[in-house]
């Protein structure tokens, strides 16, 4: 753009506002600036861009004029500032109307197309970040699917421990069971015989303070001998054991008390009968040795 080209603009501005015709320079400028202020009235940036621009046309006109002249007395001091504010109205509603048409331009021409591509490389970057958040847990999978594997041999190794663990513990349940079992067999055997010397609540106690599942199975065990031996004990103060003279009588009595052992229905209870019976039948067997040799 040469100078020219810019002078030319400037001299149209310059003879209009220097026009004699004052009432339409009036006019033209009042409909310019409603005009203007209409269009950018929800616009405060451009109305307060509007005014500067007006206000430095106005100061531009009236300097450029009193350079021009060199001494301008207060007439035309006068006349050059009522010029300048006619120069600044122009400009200040060619401005409002000039900044709005650029602004819908813009809007239309450049802002449209930039906030579509905004979104769209919002979208692409959260598209990509998706995918990122993805691999990223996909990764983490992929290193627990392998310590999962790499751990499958501790995880055996203590699967087959806990196995051990839970049957030995159902083994020793099993013994203090059976131990107390053999205990309440005996008993009840002889409940009537030892009520007096032996009541119930008495045998309940012993099992509750002595053969609880807290108790190891071998001290239950133990116990349970115990137990046993203090009831055959209070039955042979009730009932003594018969008195034989020959092995040929003590096995005799064996044979006898076995046959009434193995009529009962209860396969466990007579186990335990017949374990009874046998040691019973060896203490006798070794007190007849006993008395024989003396």
């Amino acid at each position: 753009m040469t100078a020219l080209h810019v002078a030319q603009p400037a001299c149209i501005f310059l003879d209009l506002v220097r026009s004699s015709q004052w009432p339409a320079k009036i006019l033209l400028t009042f409909i310019l600036i409603r005009l203007g202020e209409w269009i950018v009235g929800h616009e405060p940036r451009m109305h307060t861009w509007g005014l500067r621009l007006a206000i430095g046309v106005f100061a531009a006109y009236v300097g450029y004029s009193c350079y021009e002249i060199g001494s301008p007395d207060a007439g035309d001091l006068v006349m050059f500032v009522l010029q300048g504010m006619i120069g600044a109205g122009l400009v200040l509603g060619v401005s409002w109307i000039g900044l709005a048409i650029l602004a819908f331009l813009f809007r239309t021409l450049l802002a449209r197309p930039l906030d579509m591509l905004r979104k769209r490389h919002q979208d692409l970057q959260r598209q990509w970040k998706d995918h990122q958040d993805d691999l990223r847990r996909e990764q983490v999978l992929q290193r627990q699917r392998e310590q999962w594997e790499l751990d499958a041999p501790l995880r055996a190794e203590a699967q087959r421990q806990a196995d051990i663990l839970a049957r030995a513990e159902a083994q020793a349940q099993k013994r203090r069971e059976d131990a107390r079992a053999a205990c309440e067999m005996l008993y009840q055997c002889h409940a009537l015989e030892i009520r007096q010397r032996f009541p119930r609540s008495k045998f309940d106690e012993f099992i509750q303070k002595y053969m609880g599942d807290a108790r190891s199975p071998d001290d239950v065990d133990e116990r349970s001998m115990q137990l046993q031996e203090m009831i055959r004990q209070h039955v042979e103060k009730v009932e003594p054991p018969p008195k034989f003279q020959t092995l040929g009588d003590a096995a005799a009595w064996f044979q006898a008390q076995e046959t009434d052992i193995q009529k009962l229905s209860d396969d466990k209870f007579k186990r335990v009968l017949l374990a009874q019976l046998k040691g019973r039948y060896t203490d006798i067997v070794s007190k007849l040795f006993e008395e024989i040799g003396a």
